[in-house]
């Protein structure tokens, strides 16, 4: 790959996650580094369009749903009717933007792969990266796949420097917010849920984590599963705020002044390591080493376990049959759960 010829890139992740994009930012400040001039322009899915605004060097952020993929307030007739136009859409755009180069995952897996694949090679005159292969390459259950997206961009002829970590812009005005939400008060954030409940932790345990460490801070609980909140509620003797779905600037903004984040693996956790605060990342079903918060005063707590369909260390092990199924095969019950509360209050006692 010819960097001097690169000057305008697309990057497509029509189906990201928001710590997904924290971890991609580490890529994109890459990138940036070693092409200042260049401009980046992102497309993915309208909920992970948000997150990439906090991204620094990524220039433009468009939706995937523009393009007719992922339409949610159509009737089932007109996705179907938009489903032939969505390779000439993406071929049209990119030709009219004359990007020098882009990136997509191209995994068959995921939907509209085809459809991107060839409305990409359409239009584009410059070079096409395919990310699965490489992905397949370059991931290891050894160290972090952030690593791993380094040696990617080391074998396209990227120079890598080493103190580039995941990064997120904090406006003024939500820091602001954040400020007059907290009052001053110093807090620790505890994120014990996930959109997948298998990777959650008991409502027990985040109770009882509730009232101990109450005892220093003011404790805020980032969920939007109302049932599970609930039921911390009536375990817990102290009562924590409760964080429920919120503009993301605003969000990160407020994580930030945490002086503490406790997450099961989900996207506030690399938020929390992200804009700096020490965090204590909770793992089941998905490897902490490749996964785990990355920052430099985060850690990660998993214990070890016998499972035939357990399979961490892939780097796609979202599709294995407990992620499928969002349900432990083996025990009917998360494996995070065998994390315990004083497994919690030593690793906090360490980072201290």
């Amino acid at each position: 790959m010819n960097l001097t010829n690169i000057n305008k890139i697309l990057s497509i992740h029509h189906m990201l996650a928001m710590g997904e994009v924290v971890l991609l930012s580490a890529a994109f400040n890459v990138i940036k580094e070693n092409l200042p001039d260049s401009s980046i322009t992102v497309i993915a899915g309208k909920y992970a369009s948000q997150f990439l605004k906090s991204v620094p060097n990524v220039d433009r952020v468009l939706p995937i749903e523009r393009f007719g993929i992922f339409l949610t307030k159509v009737s089932r007739l007109k996705r179907l009717l938009y489903k032939p136009l969505i390779s000439p859409l993406i071929a049209s755009f990119v030709k009219r933007n004359a990007f020098d180069c882009v990136f997509i995952r191209n995994d068959e897996r995921l939907p509209y792969t085809t459809q991107i694949r060839h409305g990409v090679k359409n239009g584009l005159s410059g070079e096409l990266i395919f990310l699965k292969p490489l992905l397949e390459k370059y991931m290891s259950s050894q160290r972090h796949v952030v690593e791993g997206y380094f040696d990617i961009l080391r074998g396209l002829g990227f120079t890598i420097n080493n103190t580039t970590t995941p990064k997120l812009l904090i406006s003024a005005e939500a820091t602001k917010k954040a400020k007059e939400f907290i009052k001053g008060q110093k807090i620790v954030g505890i994120c014990p849920t996930s959109n997948l409940k298998i990777k959650g932790w008991d409502a027990k345990n985040t109770a009882k984590l509730c009232d101990t460490l109450s005892q220093n801070y003011a404790v805020l609980i980032f969920s939007t599963d109302k049932t599970y909140v609930q039921l911390v509620s009536s375990f817990t003797k102290s009562k924590p705020t409760i964080i429920g779905y919120m503009d993301f600037d605003v969000l990160v903004a407020l994580i930030a002044e945490c002086s503490l984040f406790i997450s099961v693996d989900t996207g506030p956790m690399h938020v929390a390591a992200a804009v700096g605060v020490p965090t204590v990342g909770l793992f089941g079903p998905t490897s902490g080493v490749m996964f785990g918060p990355l920052g430099a005063n985060s850690t990660v707590i998993q214990k070890n376990k016998i499972c035939s369909y357990y399979n961490p260390d892939n780097f796609f092990s979202s599709f294995q049959p407990c992620y499928l199924q969002d349900n432990c095969l083996l025990r009917g019950t998360t494996c995070v759960d065998l994390i315990t509360v004083d497994d919690v209050l030593e690793k906090i006692t360490l980072l201290s």
